[in-house]
């Protein structure tokens, strides 16, 4: 387990780099078995990454204060309008940069208002889930920032 898992709280009013091991990666490595979650999208609906068992998929985490993610999502447009076969998924973390106009969540309820900007905002349109708010996913899957499976 990495440093920052045992240091940090998930949900940090503030993150640093220094809240992150570089050098040590604690998620599903290339070859390994996905690990299955259970997410949920706008309207409350509950999805598992098993209902997708069978068809090409392609996870990204991000939340709207994140810019690295924010900055390439007309990339990934791009790159999912040549791969029509594959489901991309955005899953909805923890904010990256929390500050005052978009503070961590404390409630369920601010993530899902908090991942609603992105349509709006950022004209995202892929099928957006949105992770617990103790963010299972996120850790499952390495709890680093912006990664892509």
């Amino acid at each position: 387990m990495s440093k920052n898992k045992r240091s940090f709280p998930y949900l940090n009013p503030r993150f640093k780099v220094k809240h992150y091991d570089w050098d040590v990666f604690v998620g599903p490595a290339a070859g390994d078995s996905a690990v299955d979650f259970t997410a949920i999208d706008f309207e409350g609906n509950q999805y598992k990454l098993s209902d997708f068992r069978g068809k090409w998929v392609v996870l990204e985490t991000g939340s709207s204060t994140c810019s690295q993610y924010t900055k390439n999502i007309d990339l990934m447009r791009d790159i999912r309008g040549e791969f029509p076969d594959v489901e991309f998924l955005l899953i909805y973390v923890r904010e990256a940069h929390p500050g005052e106009r978009l503070p961590q969540h404390k409630r369920f309820e601010d993530k899902l208002n908090a991942a609603k900007i992105l349509p709006v905002k950022y004209n995202e349109n892929r099928k957006i889930l949105i992770d617990t708010l103790e963010g299972d996913m996120h850790r499952a899957y390495g709890a680093m920032p912006n990664v892509v499976y």
